[in-house]
């Protein structure tokens, strides 16, 4: 008896093709969409019983990802239609922010769901019940009064019809000074892993007739399914966690100066994955950084040219800072280049300097001595 998925079975360059083009729109469903198949597929009688009787499914948890604590959810409650920025409001405030997550933690959703809602659990209740310092008592008022003060205004000034750009599908923490990935909304399918199948005891059970003939096509297809299945968590997985250990000093800092510039193409490698395929997986999807900033995933690959694009930028933006002195002397394109070398390290010519700065549509020295700035 074979059930296996054979992948080394010869293919005509059609069947091929065809095979890619599947895989490739399976990649491109949105999360949501991904995470209903997955709920349909594991619904299914012949899954369960794969899975709790007969023990030939069983689930094999990724390492450096976690389980979503209670807090995580807390963004989601507070930001009903993501009707304004909380990206910004916790990047003002990230004591604030870490105050209210412990608060959070410890009320419990449902509790804090009500405070939210301003059900008869006052801030003196809370300061009481959960034993907080004058301290941290203010950094909590301060940051739930801001809330509430830019929820009312947006909800009035911003259309129902405003979605969001991009859907978060995870959190990168750190927690006991190491990085940890907590999967949120529809991709919390992370948290589970990976499908493995004991086709050996399978055989021996079919060999004992403890399972039936003629269930075994479905069996098989099943398995396809789970393959598929794989194929897309794990390509998810190792995106988010090639991120995290590359980009360690970006996530530690929050300064983009410490971002290293990073092509698709070297993940696809570094993973074994099709630059194509990458490029779905990420496509429409954001983490929430450590301090608490949605970053799309696309924008952790940097290409070293577009990294040098911005710190030309960061260079003439102290430029302008310093625009309305009376000694003020726009710096030239040798001069930049100078500055590259001495703030970040970069070496590139005169030449190259002049053309990224026409690139990124900044007037020459002449021109912003003068006043035209952009």
């Amino acid at each position: 008896m074979e059930l296996r998925y054979k992948t080394g079975i010869r293919l005509s360059p059609k069947a091929k093709l065809m095979g890619r083009m599947k895989l490739g729109m399976f990649f491109s469903l949105s999360e949501g969409e991904f995470s209903q198949y997955i709920k349909e597929v594991e619904s299914g009688e012949i899954f369960q019983k794969l899975l709790h009787r007969y023990k030939i499914v069983q689930y094999r948890k990724f390492s450096g990802i976690r389980q979503t604590p209670a807090h995580i959810e807390l963004k989601e409650e507070l930001t009903p239609g993501d009707s304004f920025d909380f990206s910004a409001l916790v990047e003002k405030d990230p004591e604030g922010w870490q105050v209210v997550k412990e608060v959070a933690t410890k009320m419990g959703e449902e509790n804090f769901s009500q405070f939210l809602r301003g059900d008869n659990i006052s801030f003196d209740k809370i300061s009481k019940e959960y034993q907080l310092t004058l301290e941290k008592m203010e950094k909590f008022r301060n940051f739930i009064n801001n809330f509430h003060l830019q929820q009312n205004f947006f909800n009035q000034a911003v259309p129902d019809s405003f979605s969001p750009s991009f859907f978060q599908v995870a959190i990168i923490e750190k927690q006991d000074d190491e990085f940890f990935v907590l999967p949120i909304n529809d991709s919390a399918y992370l948290i589970k892993g990976r499908y493995i199948i004991n086709y050996k005891k399978l055989e021996i059970l079919v060999e004992q007739r403890q399972i039936p003939q003629d269930i075994l096509k479905k069996i098989s297809t099943l398995f396809r399914k789970l393959d598929i299945i794989n194929k897309r968590t794990t390509t998810l997985y190792r995106i988010l966690s090639f991120i995290k250990e590359k980009q360690h000093n970006f996530l530690l800092s929050g300064d983009s100066q410490d971002m290293v510039p990073l092509t698709q193409r070297e993940i696809a490698k570094s993973i074994g994955a099709d630059p194509s395929t990458i490029s779905r997986v990420i496509a429409g999807k954001s983490i929430i950084t450590p301090w608490g900033s949605e970053k799309a995933l696309k924008d952790f690959f940097m290409k070293k040219k577009e990294k040098i694009k911005a710190n030309i930028l960061d260079i003439i933006k102290n430029e302008e800072e310093i625009f309305e002195r009376e000694d003020f002397v726009p710096l030239t394109d040798g001069k930049i280049k100078k500055e590259l070398e001495r703030l970040f390290g970069v070496q590139i010519s005169r030449r190259t300097v002049g053309k990224y700065r026409k690139e990124l549509g900044i007037p020459s020295c002449r021109e912003r001595s003068s006043g035209k700035l952009v």
